[in-house]
């Protein structure tokens, strides 16, 4: 008799965990779906933009003062990096006695600091600026995805903790319905995890083409250093 009580006690924990048991393998269903649609977007995207070139102008403020203005023609080379040739290189925008067309600049030690803190926030800019589809899937696999709280129905909005860096986090918004990518939001750091920085990124798209990240802000928080990174005027490469 006792062990037929002890039978009859289990069959309600049985029932309770199997209850509990289906959200969490409906809520894992759906995260795994997410997840791959935003990686095929993410990599069809990229794909697409090799063939095309644009214009980044990258301009640097350090404490609401814009110190430098800077213009490239951009495209990708075989390697998925970057190309970029300068757009009138010698049109810096800024002050602190420094002079449109001059060649040879007298640069200030603290300015250069800065200057090259700057490309620092930039390179890290771009490291998130377009997802990449094999660190998703590390982080996925890794348990470091979740889904974020939208109130789009259309929007699929991931929470990604480690994606490039141990601590940081990476928050990207995806529209499930046109299968592009709407916006991410970085907190991240440069070489040490003190030297915080905060990135947003905001997409567009070409007509009839592939989206692209038009409008990127990364602020290096110690310094009070800011970058924005405006890209735009996509056309299409020759066909080869």
């Amino acid at each position: 008799m006792k062990a037929i009580s002890m039978s009859r006690c289990t069959f309600p924990a049985l029932a309770v965990l199997a209850l509990a048991v289906a959200p969490v393998s409906a809520q894992n269903e759906q995260l795994q779906e997410r997840v791959a649609a935003l990686k095929q977007a993410a990599a069809a995207n990229q794909e697409a933009l090799t063939h095309y070139t644009w214009q980044e102008t990258r301009t640097v403020i350090i404490k609401g003062e814009v110190k430098k203005t800077e213009k490239f023609q951009v495209r990708f080379g075989s390697d998925g990096k970057q190309l970029k040739t300068p757009i009138d290189p010698d049109a810096t925008v800024g002050s602190g006695g420094r002079k449109h067309g001059m060649k040879h600049r007298v640069v200030e030690k603290k300015t250069a600091e800065y200057e090259e803190y700057g490309e620092k926030l930039g390179a890290l800019a771009h490291l998130y600026a377009h997802p990449d589809p094999a660190k998703l899937q590390t982080a996925y696999q890794a348990g470091k995805i979740t889904i974020g709280p939208s109130g789009n129905p259309d929007e699929n909005r991931l929470v990604i903790q480690d994606y490039a860096k141990a601590g940081d986090t990476v928050t990207i918004s995806f529209d499930q319905v046109q299968k592009v990518l709407m916006s991410v939001q970085i907190l991240s750091y440069l070489d040490d995890p003190s030297d915080k920085a905060n990135i947003v990124v905001k997409f567009a798209r070409v007509p009839d083409g592939p989206g692209y990240p038009a409008n990127i802000g990364v602020e290096g928080v110690g310094k009070q250093l800011a970058v924005g990174i405006q890209n735009s005027d996509y056309k299409k490469l020759p066909a080869q």
